[in-house]
């Protein structure tokens, strides 16, 4: 699972998205510029759920779960 994004404030490294069963799960990887779902931050390398429809933000970049 990839994304590109073009904002300088999106690190290499600044999220995990990955697929566990049916569950898609995010993580912050302890980037300067956070994590957010749904305007929550993200506590770096803790693992969440994401959901159909779930707002997530990478520095400036809004991305929504389709």
């Amino acid at each position: 699972f990839a994304l590109m994004a073009r904002d300088l404030g999106v690190v290499r490294r600044h999220a995990q998205v990955e697929e566990t069963g049916t569950v898609w799960m995010i993580k912050d990887l302890g980037a300067k510029n956070k994590t957010q779902v749904n305007g929550s931050l993200l506590e770096p390398e803790k693992a969440v759920p994401l959901n159909q429809g779930d707002t997530v933000i990478l520095a400036d970049q809004e991305f929504t779960m389709l």
